[in-house]
C-alpha cells in the first residue's frame, strides 16, 4: 500500500513540475527540469506497475536495517551539498560520487573498488561538464577547486 502511495505521489508531483516548468518566456531554460519531472513521472509509473503485478507476492517488511544502509549516502548527499559552493560543484561531486562508491562496497574489497570508482567518477565528472557546460550553457558553483 505505501508503494503505491509513494508512486502515486511521484506522479502527480512530476506532472505538476513538468506543468510549472512548462509556462516559462525562455524555453530552452527549463529543458532540463522538464526532463527531470518527466522521468520522475515514469519511474513513479514504472513502480506503480512493478507494484500492481507483484500484489500476490509476499513482500519483505520494512526493517530498520534498510535505513542503517541507507543513511550514510544521505550524510554523503549532505555533506556535498553544503561543500559544493565553498570547495566547487566538480570536485565535490568527484568526491562524493567515489565516497558512495566506496561506502556500498562489499566490506572486504573498498581497497579494489576505490581504484575502479576513481576513474569511473572522472570520467562521470567529464560527463557532466559536458551536459551543463557545453550542452545547457549553465553555470555551476566555482568553489576554490574548481
Amino acid at each position: 500500500m505505501a508503494a503505491r502511495l509513494i508512486s502515486t505521489a511521484c506522479i502527480v508531483l512530476g506532472g505538476l513540475l513538468y506543468w510549472a516548468a512548462l509556462g516559462s518566456d525562455t524555453p530552452k531554460a527549463y529543458f532540463f527540469p522538464q526532463m527531470l519531472a518527466l522521468t520522475m513521472v515514469l519511474l513513479g509509473a514504472a513502480m506503480l506497475v512493478m507494484d500492481f503485478r507483484s500484489s500476490g507476492k509476499q513482500q519483505a517488511a520494512w526493517s530498520a536495517t534498510q535505513w542503517y544502509r541507507i543513511w550514510p549516502g544521505m550524510l554523503v548527499l549532505v555533506v556535498f551539498m553544503a561543500v559544493a559552493e565553498r570547495v566547487g560543484f566538480y570536485v565535490s561531486s568527484w568526491l562524493a560520487f567515489t565516497s558512495i562508491g566506496v561506502l556500498y562496497a562489499p566490506t572486504g574489497d573498498r581497497l579494489a573498488t576505490a581504484k575502479r570508482c576513481v576513474p569511473i567518477a572522472i570520467v562521470f565528472l567529464a560527463v557532466l561538464y559536458l551536459v551543463f557546460w557545453m550542452l545547457l550553457r549553465v553555470q555551476l558553483p566555482h568553489g576554490f577547486a574548481f
